[in-house]
């Protein structure tokens, strides 16, 4: 059945793996691009593509994207909140800036947007967040790197989902998050061990499987449960 899918960070990376799989697949897709003109050319001309700007760090651009999603009169069966960020950056040379930046990105952002998006969030649907392994508080090794702010966000991106599991439950709506493991893009770099390719089919195959028994649950690739 033809479904009607919004993906954030549409234009690079798994964002952009993920909108070329649903398109393929003949469904309807709004990509959210901090970056336009969006780069899949062969697919503009077509009804099943729409492109919109959406900057996660800017509550008046989701603002304006939701609006814009509301004039297209349909209803979302899919929202998968992957757009984020990676800062780098070593204990000792923490800076309040960097922290900020990260939550507001990787956490505030997709928690404005499904506000916004409520009314439009159809019977069934699934709200995806791509969350990280490295989110997981159990998992955490005690040695010192350069994600920490990456981490706190992606653990606060986790709670949203918890949050929403407990309020769209009555409406039927999942809401889970997945991690897709390590990928190579610009944020997972060249020794990851899957392509962007890779993990596209890995994670869409978890979220295809997904019930609403399982909502507000945390799954890896491999659609495993991973610990809080």
């Amino acid at each position: 059945m033809k479904k009607n899918i919004i993906i954030t960070g549409a234009n690079r990376g798994i964002g952009l793996g993920l909108c070329e799989h649903y398109l393929q697949a003949g469904h309807s897709v709004i990509a959210g691009c901090r970056a336009l003109p969006f780069p899949f050319k062969s697919y503009q001309d077509t009804h099943k593509l729409t492109t919109l700007a959406l900057d996660l760090s800017d509550a008046q651009s989701i603002e304006a994207f939701t609006q814009e999603v509301k004039s297209l009169d349909i209803k979302i069966d899919l929202l998968i909140n992957n757009a984020g960020i990676t800062q780098h950056q070593t204990f000792g040379e923490w800076e309040q800036s960097t922290f900020l930046e990260s939550f507001n990105v990787n956490a505030v952002g997709p928690a404005l947007l499904v506000q916004g998006l409520d009314t439009l969030l159809a019977n069934q649907a699934k709200i995806i967040q791509l969350s990280s392994g490295l989110a997981s508080i159990t998992n955490t090794q005690h040695s010192q790197d350069t994600l920490t702010p990456y981490s706190m966000s992606k653990t606060a991106l986790n709670m949203l989902t918890k949050r929403l599991a407990g309020l769209y439950e009555s409406r039927n709506i999942t809401a889970a998050s997945v991690s897709p493991g390590w990928v190579k893009t610009k944020m997972g770099g060249e020794e990851a061990p899957d392509t962007v390719e890779q993990a596209t089919l890995k994670v869409t195959r978890v979220i295809e499987a997904l019930t609403l028994q399982q909502t507000g649950q945390f799954f890896d690739e491999q659609g495993q449960p991973i610990e809080w």
